[in-house]
C-alpha cells in the first residue's frame, strides 16, 4: 500500500521510480549474475545474490 500525508496526486516518478533494469546473464532474464537497477533520479543499485547463495543451508 502506498500512502501520502498530503492531498496532492502522486507523481509518475514516485509510482514508477525504475528507469531501466540491466541483466548480465546471457538470456537477459536475471537467472544468474548481478542485476543493475537504474532509478529515474539517477540512483544506480546493483543486486548480486551470488554471495548469499553460497551461504544457504538446509
Amino acid at each position: 500500500m502506498i500512502t501520502k500525508e498530503e492531498l496532492s496526486d502522486f507523481a509518475d516518478d514516485g509510482l514508477f521510480p525504475i528507469q531501466k533494469i540491466t541483466y548480465t546473464d546471457p538470456q537477459s532474464r536475471g537467472g544468474c549474475g548481478p542485476v543493475t537497477i537504474t532509478h529515474r533520479d539517477g540512483t544506480v543499485k546493483t543486486i548480486d545474490f551470488d554471495a548469499v547463495e553460497g551461504q544457504l543451508t538446509l
